[in-house]
């Protein structure tokens, strides 16, 4: 973990919803201290991840509720990346499952954590 992610991530985990879309809060093992699951198959929330090495300057990002997002899909779901904010935060979201989970969450990170200056890409509005 960075002393960014230490310093930053508790108070987003600490307003982290018990029930996301229907999902119930689970257990989660993960490397980091810093993360959170709903549901089964689980949507898992990790904050202070490193960047996506596919993100670059001209990605595309979506803007969900005020936050921007690189999306990197996958045979198991598409992992979600906030890359506007102090530190990274991904959602990992199983597949068939809509973004509604990441419109829920873009609330809190916008509410709990602040915008980093500038974006890592230009965002891409979204319809």
């Amino acid at each position: 973990m960075t002393p960014d992610a230490d310093r930053l991530c508790p108070t987003l985990m600490g307003g982290l919803p018990l029930v996301l879309a229907d999902s119930q809060a689970r257990p989660v093992r993960s490397a980091s201290a810093y993360a959170a699951a709903w549901g089964d198959p689980p949507i898992v929330l990790r904050c202070g991840v490193p960047a996506p090495p596919e993100l670059a300057a001209d990605s595309s990002l979506l803007q969900i509720n005020g936050v921007a997002w690189f999306t990197e899909p996958g045979e198991d779901g598409t992992v979600w990346t906030a890359v506007d904010r102090e530190v990274y935060v991904d959602v990992q979201v199983p597949s068939g499952q809509a973004s509604g989970p990441v419109a829920l969450l873009s609330e809190v990170i916008t509410d709990r954590l602040r915008p980093a200056s500038r974006p890592s890409a230009s965002p891409t509005p979204t319809r």
